[in-house]
C-alpha cells in the first residue's frame, strides 16, 4: 500500500493516505518523475519524503489489488 502518483501539478500523492510526499534527495530517482512509486519507508523532515522507492507501472497496482487500487481511464 505504499505507493504515490505523481500528480498534475508535479508533485506526489501518496495512494493509501492522500498525503502530499516527495522522493528523498538522497534517492538515484530524486531528478525523475515517474508516474507511479512504491517506496519503504516514508521519513518527515521538513517534507515528508520516501526512501527505498521503485518505479511500478499503474497496471501492476491494480492487476495487484484491484479492489484497492482503482483502474484509470484512458486519456484520464
Amino acid at each position: 500500500m505504499n505507493s504515490a502518483e505523481l500528480q498534475k501539478e508535479g508533485e506526489y500523492m501518496s495512494l493509501s493516505t492522500r498525503k502530499s510526499v516527495t522522493i528523498h534527495p538522497s534517492s538515484a530517482l530524486f531528478h525523475c518523475k515517474p508516474a507511479y512509486v512504491i517506496y519503504n519507508e516514508l521519513v518527515q523532515t521538513t517534507k515528508c519524503y520516501m526512501r527505498d522507492l521503485c518505479v511500478v507501472d499503474a497496471d501492476w497496482l491494480y492487476d495487484t489489488a484491484p479492489t484497492y487500487f482503482k483502474k484509470k481511464k484512458p486519456g484520464g
